[in-house]
């Protein structure tokens, strides 16, 4: 049997072969980052769903917290006034104040917000994302070495 496969096997010549090989690596790095890209799409969009429940959830949540209230709170005629004094305690806001308080307070207001803590990096297991972009730092490594 060995002596038929002998006969059977050819050689081809390649022209260029470090060119193929380059074109190769090149192709295969795209592919890589494509793979890449769709894994992030991926985490977005698990992640686009895992937002939404979480929110249909609080809707809920909070639509029945505004049955219960409403059950709760007397129905009276003191709502009527309340508005007529609520529109004369917002022209009583409207009016101007003193600056020299509220510069003070944006000032301070602005350095708080510029100044932010950075969170502390947890190591995360190693997935699908990472392990791409190591295969993709060895692909262009041996593009290096070409």
């Amino acid at each position: 049997m060995q002596s038929k496969d002998k006969k059977n096997v050819f050689y081809v010549g390649i022209k260029d072969p470090i060119e193929i090989r380059r074109s190769l690596l090149e192709s295969s790095k795209e592919i890589v980052q494509l793979m890449q890209d769709f894994e992030r799409f991926k985490d977005i969009r698990e992640q686009k769903f895992l937002l939404k429940e979480e929110l249909k959830k609080d809707i809920a949540a909070i639509q029945k917290m505004m049955k219960a209230l409403k059950k709760a709170v007397p129905k009276t005629e003191l709502r009527v006034r309340l508005m007529h004094e609520h529109e004369e305690y917002e022209e009583e806001l409207l009016k101007p104040k003193k600056k020299s308080k509220k510069s003070k307070k944006s000032k301070t207001s602005k350095k708080s917000s510029t100044k932010k803590a950075k969170p502390v990096e947890k190591k995360k297991p190693v997935t699908e994302l990472d392990k791409l972009e190591d295969e993709l730092r060895k692909i262009e490594e041996k593009l290096g070495n070409l």
